[in-house]
Formats: C-alpha cells, sequence, structure tokens
C-alpha cells in the first residue's frame, strides 16, 4: 500500500509543502506484460504421517492432498494413508499451479505426480513442505510453496492461505532483459554471473553465453537489475525512467510549494509501509516517504539521479520482509555509490539503507542534523542505467566542484579501465572480439588496440580470454566526460607485411610468439616451413602448393 498525503503531519512549511507534492503526485506507470497461473488445488504436502494428515484435515473441500513422507530409500506406499508415500525426495522445482517434485525410485528418479495423483499427470499446483529444514532454501520461495519450519503460527497463516490459491491469477512481468547488452560470456568463456547471485528466488541460470530468467519464479525483488553492470536486465514495473521522472516530479512540486532539504524515504509498498504507519508522526516534515515495489529495484541511478533532482539525503528502507540476498546487494552497491560521492567530495553517507524491524527504529535515523541540498538540478532520464549514472554524476560534479577528476572505486564497481601490459600483448584483438560492451576496439588499418572507458562494464571477460593473461581491470570513474568518451589507444605496433605479397596481415610480435611456440613442432621442423609463417593466409597456401608440385594451375587463375 501507499500511505495517503493526509498521514502526514503539516504544521510546518515543509510539511505544508509536503503535503502539497503528495496530493499531486501522479506515478503512471508503462504497462508491463501481464503472467497467469492456474491451479486446480492439487496440494502436496511434504513431511511426516502425523503432522500432514493434522494439516489435511483443517483443509476445504477445494483442496485435494496428497502427502509424502521423508524417509531414505525407495519410494513406496506400504502402511500410509489415502493418497500417501513414503520416499527420499530427490528434487522439487516449478512454482504455483506447476510443481515437478521426483524422489528416488529403483532405477532412479521417478516422477511423484503420476504415483500419487494417477498416470498422466505431471505437476502438483501447490506445495507445503513441513520439513524442518524445507527442501528449497531461496530467500523468497517460488509462488505457491510454503514452509512454516515447524512455526505454529507460520503454519496456520499457510493453511489459509493455501485455501485461497485455487483457481486463476495474475501477476506482472517484473523485469526486461535484453541479450545484447549482457557481458555473461563470449567466445566460450564466462565473467559476470551478478544477476545470478543476487536473484533472492533463483529465477535466473547461464544459458551458454546469456542468462535466462524463468518469468513465474521471479517475484520482482529486483536486485538483479541492480547488480548488472551493463543494463541488459532492467526492472520493468516500474520502469526507471518512469520512477524517475515520478521522482523529478515530486521533488519539483515540493520546492515550488515552498519546502527545503527533502530527505527521501524509499520505502515498499508490503512490508514498509507497515511500519512507516507508526512512526509518520516522529518523523521530520522534510522526510519525503516514497512508496516503490520493491527496495531492490532501486540502483545508483536512481540514488544518484534523486540526489541530483534535490534531495538532501536519501534513505533505503530494508523492513523485516526484505530478502537477506536483496539487502546484501544492496549494501554492495552502496559501497560504490559511498566512493563515488566522496570523491566527489559529498558526504557518502547522505544515500544509506536503513535495516529496521519494527517502527521505533525509524525516528532515530532521522534525528541527526538536516543536510542542505547538494544539486537541484532536474534533468531528463530514460531506461539507460548507465547514462543517468553518468548524467547525474556530471550535474554533482558542477555542484561540488571536485579536487580530483579520477575517483578509485572499490572492486567490483562496473566502472573503470582496462590496463594492458604492451610488452606482452600480441594485438590478437581476441579481447576485443570478446568484449560485451564495445570497449575495447581493434583498428581498420594499423595493428591497435583502442578503449573507450564509458562503455566499459569491468565484467572481465577481456582478461579472461586474453591468451598472453596481460590484461587487468582498475575500477574507478573518470569525471570529465569528453576523457571518458574519447578512445585511446592501449597498445600499437607497425604491421608485419607477407615477404611474398607485402600485403599487412599481423604484428612482428605475433610472428615471433608463433615462431616461438612452434619451433619444437614436428611440422615446422625446417627453413621453408618456418618462412611460411611469415606469409599471410593466400601466399601460404600457394607456398605450400609450390612444394607439392600444384601451383602451375593456380598461376593460369
Amino acid at each position: 500500500m501507499t500511505l495517503d498525503a493526509q498521514a502526514w503531519p503539516a504544521s510546518s512549511e515543509d510539511g505544508q509543502a509536503r503535503r502539497a507534492a503528495l496530493q499531486a503526485s501522479n506515478h503512471p506507470a508503462a504497462a508491463t506484460t501481464l503472467l497467469e497461473y492456474r491451479s486446480a488445488g492439487h496440494l502436496l504436502i511434504v513431511g511426516d504421517a502425523a503432522t500432514a494428515q493434522e494439516a489435511r484435515r483443517t483443509l476445504s473441500d477445494e483442496i485435494t492432498s496428497y502427502v509424502l513422507i521423508p524417509r531414505p530409500g525407495i519410494a513406496g506406499g506400504a502402511a500410509t494413508p489415502e493418497r500417501s508415500m513414503v520416499g527420499n525426495v530427490r528434487e522439487i522445482s516449478g512454482h504455483l499451479g506447476a510443481f515437478g517434485v521426483t524422489v528416488d525410485g529403483p532405477d532412479g528418479a521417478l516422477e511423484l505426480a503420476p504415483l500419487l495423483r494417477g498416470s498422466g499427470e505431471q505437476t502438483f499446483d501447490l506445495l507445503l513442505d513441513l520439513q524442518r529444514t524445507p527442501h528449497l532454501q531461496h530467500d523468497i520461495l517460488p509462488a505457491g510453496y510454503y514452509a512454516p519450519r515447524g512455526d505454529a503460527h507460520r503454519l496456520q497463516d499457510a493453511l489459509e492461505e493455501l485455501q485461497e490459491l485455487v483457481g486463476e491469477f495474475e501477476k506482472p512481468k517484473y523485469f526486461d532483459y535484453d541479450a545484447n547488452l549482457c557481458a555473461h560470456g563470449r567466445n566460450g568463456k564466462y565473467a559476470c554471473r551478478r544477476c545470478i547471485d543476487a536473484c533472492p528466488t533463483v529465477a535466473i541460470s547461464s544459458a551458454g553465453e546469456r542468462i535466462e530468467v524463468d518469468p513465474y519464479l521471479c517475484q520482482g525483488g529486483g536486485s538483479c537489475a541492480t547488480a548488472c553492470p551493463s543494463g541488459a536486465i532492467t526492472y520493468a514495473y516500474p520502469s526507471a525512467s518512469d520512477m524517475l521522472g515520478h521522482m523529478r516530479g515530486l521533488l519539483g512540486r515540493y520546492f515550488e510549494a515552498g519546502g527545503s532539504n527533502p530527505s527521501v524515504l524509499f520505502y515498499d509498498r508490503e512490508h514498509g509501509a507497515i511500519l512507516l504507519e507508526n512512526a509518520t508522526a516522529a518523523l521530520p516534515e522534510n522526510v519525503l516517504a516514497v512508496a516503490v515495489e520493491e527496495i531492490g529495484s532501486l540502483g545508483m541511478d536512481s540514488w544518484l539521479a534523486t540526489l541530483a533532482f534535490g534531495a538532501a539525503d536519501i534513505t533505503l528502507l530494508a523492513a523485516p520482509g526484505t530478502a537477506p540476498s536483496v539487502a546484501a546487494e544492496l549494501q554492495r552497491q552502496l559501497s560504490y555509490c559511498h566512493a563515488l560521492l566522496q570523491g566527489l567530495e559529498i558526504e557518502g553517507d547522505r544515500i544509506g539503507l536503513l535495516l529496521a524491524d519494527s517502527a521505533d527504529a525509524l525516528p532515530p535515523a532521522f534525528a541527526t542534523a538536516r543536510r542542505e541540498t547538494v544539486c537541484r538540478s532536474p534533468f531528463e532520464t530514460f531506461n539507460e542505467k548507465r547514462n543517468t549514472v553518468f548524467a547525474a554524476i556530471e550535474r554533482l560534479a558542477r555542484a561540488s566542484t571536485p579536487t580530483t577528476d579520477n575517483i578509485t572505486l572499490p572492486r567490483g564497481a562496473p566502472f573503470g579501465e582496462v590496463q594492458v601490459n604492451a610488452q606482452g600483448c600480441t594485438l590478437c584483438l581476441a579481447c576485443a572480439s570478446a568484449c560485451p560492451a564495445g570497449a575495447l576496439q581493434g583498428g581498420s588499418e594499423t595493428p591497435l588496440l583502442r578503449f573507450i572507458e564509458a562503455k566499459c562494464v569491468q565484467c572481465g571477460l577481456c582478461a579472461i580470454t586474453c591468451p598472453e593473461q596481460v590484461m587487468s581491470l582498475a575500477p574507478r570513474m573518470l569525471l570529465d566526460p569528453d576523457t571518458r568518451r574519447e578512445p585511446r589507444t592501449l597498445h600499437e605496433e607497425q604491421p608485419f607485411n607477407c615477404l611474398d605479397c607485402g600485403k599487412a596481415f599481423a604484428t612482428q610480435k605475433i610472428i615471433d610468439t608463433m615462431q616461438l611456440k612452434l619451433k619444437d613442432h614436428w611440422m615446422f621442423g625446417d627453413e621453408a616451413a618456418m618462412r611460411r609463417l611469415k606469409l599471410c593466409d593466400e601466399c601460404r597456401i600457394k607456398d605450400m602448393l609450390r612444394v607439392e608440385g600444384g601451383l602451375s594451375e593456380i598461376d593460369k587463375n
């Protein structure tokens, strides 16, 4: 839910400006795809016989329940209640309306649904896992999967919710994915897996050189989009441009109504709103509370842009329902952001994460002296994460006038340069072919390697791909936009010309490396074979045919 504007006190000029801004707030969001779940109420209960039978007795007739009694060994049905079976769980997968369960059989894994529900049935609609240690350990469990872990209150809540999960249900598709921007892998090498590691629902997996997101497992945690260095995966409910358009308008109205130094508090509509309901009167009247779908969906682009729009500081409220993996990713991204702000000579803690388990934790977080707005620049934003970050930093830098143009960032930050040991580089350009962002480029005529720092996402694919292992990453932020965008040469050599036709086809270093590696190979044991390494592809073929006496036909052509 979103707190009503009238819920906030308005005894001061800031409070009146806040109320006016919230009342006039309009947050239209572009429509997103809706996904449909269908459940006929076929529930699998995994647990000991007594507890499972007790749970069954509380269920309505709309729920058809089946029981799997976990026990090592081969699945069987001896001495079990109706629609029950003893067996060892191998795997549970899926979601509301489509849970697949396998158990140990005499010859390997067996699908459980055909054994309990009947031939032709492949899945269960709902799953109640009564084991003390549930089979699934995700931070956020799939829709339709409940694991009370022996807690009687949680079990009662689960049984009540299960009764409501019969029928057809819709939810938004929370993400968009552009494989062309993805830095997961190239040419059989793999580097970036930040979204996979950050996902609290385990909805993201590697699919070759790209990732794959199961939209039915995704529940909108948003940390994947926050972690993504390139913007390949973005939050779609709402989009970043919709969210920042709302913030730009909200802060603009607050200032127009006479408010000053707004302190922005982001909270999620489900859990954070409950805490805020009991704390509105105790918070300063310059606090602008903004509801978002999930707190984990906001990253550096949102934070820095909001600061540049005019926020004096920003608090991210992580309520008790926030998944640990989401909070951990927010902390990681904040470490990058704090380094950026400190390099801009702005206090890093102007953007912070508040882990709160009750409403009592909120007032002390806002008890320090008010800060003044650093910058007021309501610039236009789009769904381009990196460009939004750059635009915000440029405006903050103009306002704070830092004494450095080069800010060192922590390891893992998605901005920085690639460094090359030129002495060992052969200009094979394997790094350029692997770079997913086009940050590394070869020359069209001259053997060289160029680099555009603004494009580099610090994924490390270049360093992993480099056969000479002469590349390394240096996370940083160049504040000058022209220097950041300007291609610069990392290494350049004169071309090596074919001994026969004179065409440039390699560098001297590549030729030297090939000769060194092949000098003891049996195929290159004579001088003619070694000389052939100094010929272009066409001349090399002609030379081989000349040795074999077949050149005349080629020469005629």
